[in-house]
């Protein structure tokens, strides 16, 4: 359980811009949105540059709204991302990572999202 309230196994949509494709510029960005539950929670990371993919954690930039809103250091990786090289034209891209820290608290998340292109 995190202190603001998710819980292990709660639904989050999800927003994800890969780098350097189409308009997005370099940096990575992710952002999830608590569906349903007894509060809203939205929390977003950004790399400044580079992919998030790999085995070793990288610190990025969150903000985060929940019973107030802020940001806090954390950390986040794509231990998966499929397929592993992206295109303007890729349809679905399905990630699984770790976040720690999320909303400040001393954690480490686990996640697996599919991510539609947007038509």
């Amino acid at each position: 359980r995190i202190e603001n309230g998710a819980q292990v196994g709660d639904l989050f949509f999800f927003r994800f811009r890969p780098p350097n494709l189409g308009t997005n510029g370099p940096a990575t960005k992710l952002s999830m949105f608590l569906i349903g539950g007894t509060f809203g929670a939205a929390h977003s990371a950004t790399l400044a540059s580079g992919s998030l993919v790999g085995t070793a954690f990288k610190n990025v930039t969150t903000t985060g709204i929940f019973a107030g809103g802020g940001s806090s250091p954390a950390t986040l990786r794509f231990t998966s991302q499929i397929p592993a090289t992206l295109t303007n034209t890729t349809p679905t891209i399905s990630i699984v990572g770790d976040w720690t820290n999320l909303a400040g608290d001393a954690c480490t998340i686990g996640f697996a999202a599919t991510v539609l292109k947007k038509q």
